[in-house]
């Protein structure tokens, strides 16, 4: 019993030891790997592995609220204090208000080039050569491309899946990787950010490791910017991961907005009247409001106007089509290529104007009037009487109001 105690307590010792020397360990290897490496080199690589884990997965969008309430007000009043049979003091008041509460939400990526958007382990970019421009890895080299795997110029391979998750990624899953389709008018690259007069070298077909030469023939100008982009009229594909559009943008927002207008006059006056046994203190006036309740809401998604970078990926043109998406209820075919990116083809915002409510329209109009009564120095007691009449009638009109939301 002695000894089972004493060699549990060097056992722990030891542990404890490596975690002050190496920190926070996360064991990668499996048990058999384990049995063929050392200690100390076991609890290294799984440090290292984490620390690239780390280091390696992108940032993800997070939502932003900004909230807001905002009141505005205009007042006019005039008083008269020239006493008569009718009133000792007159105040007649203008007020016009109006109170703006505000939820906004907004879902975006606040890291730039670090975000998801941009994910690219492999470092794919593009390279010109004497005779073409071609797709390199992060070290200058050609790339493999075999039955769905990126092999670089390492000769490390990138698995191509059809999703993943990239919170859980390390050395062995990598992202998707797909071809993009260059031919049929979809896709045009800018020629301010490549030579568009040199020919590029493509994947012939996405599920096969066979490149070619394309020539990008398909030349188009922008009349409002004076850009020129090309396309190819051939086949084939250009290489890229499939995750990250390449560019940041507003995944969803919101902006709802609930908006009261009121216009309201008031008429107050006061007389004093003093009897034999009694002084009264009269208040009376007139009140008429008119408020209008609506709601707005706002929703839709976009594109950041400043972007920190635009990948190689990135359909630059709508190849000369005109007009632009609606709203993502809309058909988008009929306004872009059906290949444009939303950088190429965005959608326009706030064009998805609805309400939750039904605007509605209040008019109150009262009438009061109040008598202090003081019988002497102990005894007063107030008389009053006051007649409200509040009417709701619906303002909506359809085709100029924003249609109504069924919950």
């Amino acid at each position: 019993m002695t000894k089972l105690f004493c060699y549990s307590l060097l056992s722990l010792s030891i542990s404890n030891a490596l975690a002050d020397e190496l920190g926070t360990i996360n064991v990668i290897d499996t048990p058999e790997s384990i049995q063929n490496k050392k200690v100390g080199e076991t609890f290294k690589t799984a440090r290292f592995e984490t620390e690239d884990l780390a280091k390696n997965t992108p940032e993800e969008a997070i939502r932003h609220t900004n909230d807001s309430s905002t009141r505005k007000n205009v007042a006019f009043a005039y008083e008269n204090y020239n006493s008569n049979f009718l009133w000792d003091s007159l105040k007649f008041t203008v007020n016009k208000q109006k109170i703006n509460q505000r939820a906004q939400t907004d879902d975006y990526c606040e890291g730039g080039t670090s975000c998801d958007a941009y994910y690219n382990p492999a470092g794919l970019h593009l390279q010109e050569n004497e005779n073409y421009t071609e797709i390199v890895d992060k070290y200058g080299k050609p790339v493999q491309w075999k039955r769905f795997t990126l092999i670089d110029s390492k000769g490390k391979s990138y698995e191509g899946m059809e999703s993943y998750n990239p919170k859980t990624l390390n050395e062995a899953s990598g992202p998707s990787w797909a071809g993009k389709t260059l031919s049929n008018n979809q896709f045009y690259f800018d020629c301010s950010e490549i030579n568009c007069n040199k020919p590029l070298k493509v994947l012939e077909h996405k599920n096969k490791d066979i490149w070619k030469i394309v020539n990008l023939d398909k030349k188009y100008t922008d009349p409002k910017t004076g850009k020129t982009y090309a396309g190819t009229q051939e086949e084939g594909s250009i290489l890229k991961p499939t995750h990250g559009p390449g560019y940041l943008r507003r995944e969803e927002w919101k902006d709802r907005s609930l908006i009261t207008k009121t216009t309201k006059f008031t008429l107050d006056l006061s007389k004093y009247i003093e009897t034999e046994n009694m002084e009264h203190n009269i208040n009376y006036g007139l009140n008429y409001a008119k408020s209008r309740k609506s709601m707005v809401n706002y929703f839709g998604m976009g594109l950041f106007a400043n972007q920190p970078k635009l990948e190689y990926w990135v359909n630059r043109s709508n190849g000369g089509i005109e007009g632009y998406r609606k709203g993502k209820n809309d058909n988008a075919e009929k306004y872009c290529n059906p290949n444009s990116d939303e950088y190429a083809c965005p959608y326009e915002d706030n064009t998805q104007a609805e309400s939750f409510m039904v605007p509605v329209i209040i008019n109150n109009a009262s009438f009061y009037l109040n008598d202090n009564v003081r019988v002497n120095d102990w005894l007063a007691f107030d008389v009053g009487y006051r007649y409200d009449r509040i009417k709701y009638k619906s303002d909506y009109k359809e085709g100029v109001i924003q249609k109504f939301m069924m919950a």
